[in-house]
């Protein structure tokens, strides 16, 4: 592996730091052979596919150092692969773990936001009813005949490239069965008694919206 340091100085978030680690401060290349010059050095690429593509770096790309020997002794070194490399030499297990991580945050977040979606409008629908939940089911409607992976694909290329993207745009496509679920259970709720005893007490809206369609604050009010 030919190591050189890398010059870029980007910003860092947290977000990115969390999914993808801290980046490596060099920029590794996988090589299967190289040829040092008297200030430069020749490495070959290592590729299955197609080897023998050659690239040629000076001692400048290496920042102080003054000879190309001090290249083999300083920034080639060998590395051991649990899982092996791909056929770039790009290391399985790094990706392997990079890829769960993504994965697990998608699938997360992801879930995070339809249930936000989908409760708050399930539970309008359910709790009004009327204009409201004909609208809200038209919504519903909808968005359950369009083909999830078409819209997930259409909000992404509205949104952009990035991993927030991803995260909406597969969100916005699961709050449906999240909100025909809420909306069901919301309507068999505001009947009962204690929910229609709060009407008459003439507790504001939101309270009554609480009482219906929050379960933590069913059991108290009961």
């Amino acid at each position: 592996m030919l190591s050189i340091p890398s010059t870029k100085n980007k910003e860092i978030s947290s977000f990115y730091t969390l999914l993808l680690g801290n980046p490596d401060p060099a920029i590794q290349y996988p090589i299967s052979s190289y040829q040092i010059g008297e200030d430069d050095i020749w490495i070959e690429h290592y590729n299955f596919d197609s080897p023998g593509q050659r690239e040629w770096f000076s001692t400048s790309s290496f920042g102080a150092l003054t000879s190309a020997s001090e290249i083999v002794d300083q920034h080639i070194s060998n590395h051991k692969f649990l899982l092996g490399t791909d056929l770039f030499g790009r290391d399985v297990l790094s990706r392997l773990l990079v890829g769960t991580r993504i994965s697990l945050s998608i699938g997360l977040i992801s879930v995070f936001i339809s249930l936000i979606i989908g409760i708050i409008i399930g539970s309008l629908g359910g709790f009004y009813g009327g204009n409201i939940d004909k609208a809200v089911m038209w919504v519903i409607n909808v968005t359950w005949s369009i083909p999830t992976l078409l819209l997930v694909i259409a909000i992404s290329v509205a949104l952009g490239k990035g991993f927030w993207q991803v995260f909406i745009a597969v969100g916005l496509t699961m709050w449906v069965e999240v909100a025909r679920i809420v909306r069901g259970q919301v309507m068999s709720i505001k009947n009962r008694q204690y929910v229609i005893a709060t009407k008459c007490l003439d507790f504001h809206h939101f309270v009554l919206f609480l009482v219906t369609s929050s379960p933590m604050l069913l059991d108290r009010w009961q």
